[in-house]
């Protein structure tokens, strides 16, 4: 089991708002090396620093997990998101995810996609100075 990497779209929205832990994963808007514009890029653990927001132009965006950037959310700006399995919802069996956040209502067909919903939702809530 392997923990899932935030998307581009919400990598950007993560250094807009500021989100600024070191990470080994990035996106970038460059096509180089064979890797596609809109591909994860890894750094190497041994022989790289890692990505930090504040130290690269705005065309680099660190890509932490799922999970990492849902707990900075949590502690840094006291925003939660629940993710929920719903069988069914008013009498009509769906089979999908719930995510919640504060007044904040989706439903999703997988965990991952919910989550990610809520944390762009989330990010969105954040008033960058």
């Amino acid at each position: 089991m392997e923990e899932q990497l935030i998307s581009k779209e919400t990598a950007k929205l993560a250094k807009l708002k500021k989100y600024n832990i070191p990470s080994y994963s990035y996106y970038d808007d460059f096509e180089r090396d064979g890797y596609k514009k809109d591909g994860i890029h890894w750094l190497n653990l041994e022989e790289s620093e890692p990505m930090i927001n504040d130290k690269y132009k705005d065309d680099c965006y660190a890509a932490p997990t799922q999970g990492l950037l849902q707990k900075w959310l949590r502690e840094k700006h006291g925003i939660h998101i629940t993710v929920n399995y719903m069988r069914e919802y008013q009498g009509t069996k769906i089979g999908e995810y719930h995510v919640i956040i504060t007044n904040f209502n989706a439903f999703e067909s997988t965990y991952e996609k919910a989550l990610e919903l809520g944390l762009q939702k989330a990010l969105k809530l954040i008033k960058t100075i």
